[in-house]
C-alpha cells in the first residue's frame, strides 16, 4: 500500500472493479472476523497484520480502516486511518464515526495535569480581602445570587471550592454525544454499533421484531444520529404493531365460532330430551 503525499496525509484509496469484488469479498470478511476476535483477546499485533492484509485486498473497505485505527502505531497513524475512512465516504456510518474520532483527537484532554490540582483553573480567583477593621474570623462575603448567603471560608487550600464532576460532554466537546462515547474508543464504539445493528437486521429478517427493536435502540444510544438505524427501528415497530393489530382482529372469529358451537350443542341436547 502506498501513501499519498507526506506523513500526515491519508492512505491512498484505489477503486476496485465489480468484477474483482467477488474474488476477495469473502476473504476480507473472514479477515475482519479474525481481527475482531484478536482485538477482543488483546492480541493487537495479530489484529494489525490481519487488518493490513484486509486493506490491501480492499482499499475502500471503511470497516477495515476503522478497525486498523485501533491498533495504530502512533497518533499520526491513527489520524491517517480515520482520515482515510472519511476520504472514502464521509457521509456513511463509518465516515461519521471516523469524524467523531477525529474530533476527539483534536479536542484537548480535559483531565488535569499532574502538576495541576484537580479543579485548578475551573473557578475564578477569590476577591481581595475586606479592609482592615472587619473581623478576620467572619469576613464579609457577598450574597449568593440565588438568595442564600455564602458561608465564610477558612484560609488555605481548604478555602478552595471542591470541583464538582465535569460534564460528560467535556471529554469530546459535543453536547449531543452520549456519555457512553467518552468511555469507548472510536473503534470500540463503531464495533458495538455495527454488531448491534447487524443483530437487529438479522432479527428483523427473522420477524423477531421485539428483539430487533432492542438492538436498534442500543445502537441509537451510542449513535443517535444514525438515520439508517432509525429507519430500521421504525420498520420493526411498524411490523410489530401490525402483527399485534392483526392478532387482535383474528381472535374474535374463533371465539364467535366457539360460542356458536356451544349454542348449537345446547339446542341439540334440548331437542333430544324433548325440552323443545
Amino acid at each position: 500500500m502506498k501513501e499519498t503525499g507526506g506523513r500526515n496525509t491519508p492512505y491512498s484509496v484505489t477503486a476496485v472493479s465489480s468484477s474483482q469484488e467477488p474474488a476477495f469479498i469473502g476473504q476480507v470478511e473472514e479477515l475482519l472476523a479474525q481481527s475482531s476476535r484478536a482485538l477482543e483477546t488483546g492480541d493487537h499485533s495479530v489484529a494489525r497484520t490481519l487488518l493490513t492484509e484486509a486493506t490491501h485486498l480492499d482499499p475502500s473497505n471503511q470497516k477495515a480502516w476503522l478497525y486498523l485505527s485501533e491498533v495504530a502505531e502512533d497518533t499520526n497513524d491513527l489520524r491517517r486511518c480515520l482520515e482515510t475512512v472519511v476520504a472514502i465516504d464521509a457521509t456513511s456510518n463509518y465516515g461519521k464515526l471516523a469524524r467523531l474520532g477525529l474530533t476527539r483527537l483534536s479536542s484537548p484532554d480535559p483531565s488535569p495535569s499532574p502538576s495541576q490540582p484537580h479543579g485548578a483553573g475551573d473557578t475564578p480567583p477569590h476577591p481581595p480581602l475586606p479592609p482592615a477593621g472587619r473581623r478576620a474570623s467572619a469576613p464579609h462575603r457577598p450574597a449568593d445570587p440565588r438568595g442564600s448567603p455564602v458561608l465564610p471560608q477558612s484560609s488555605g487550600t481548604a478555602s478552595e471550592p471542591k470541583a464538582g464532576p465535569k460534564p460528560a460532554t467535556a471529554a469530546v466537546g459535543h453536547p449531543s454525544q452520549p456519555a457512553r462515547f467518552q468511555k469507548a474508543t472510536p473503534v470500540e464504539l463503531a464495533r458495538r454499533v455495527i454488531e448491534n445493528r447487524d443483530k437487529g437486521i438479522a432479527a428483523l429478517k427473522n420477524e423477531e421484531y421485539d428483539r430487533a427493536i432492542r438492538y436498534f435502540e442500543l445502537v441509537l444510544k451510542d449513535f443517535p444520529t444514525d438515520r439508517e438505524t432509525i429507519q430500521y427501528l421504525v420498520t420493526a415497530r411498524k411490523h410489530r404493531d401490525g402483527r399485534h393489530r392483526a392478532s387482535s382482529r383474528a381472535w374474535p372469529l374463533p371465539r364467535l365460532l366457539l360460542v356458536l358451537a356451544i349454542l348449537i350443542g345446547v339446542i341439540v341436547l334440548l331437542l333430544m330430551y324433548g325440552y323443545i
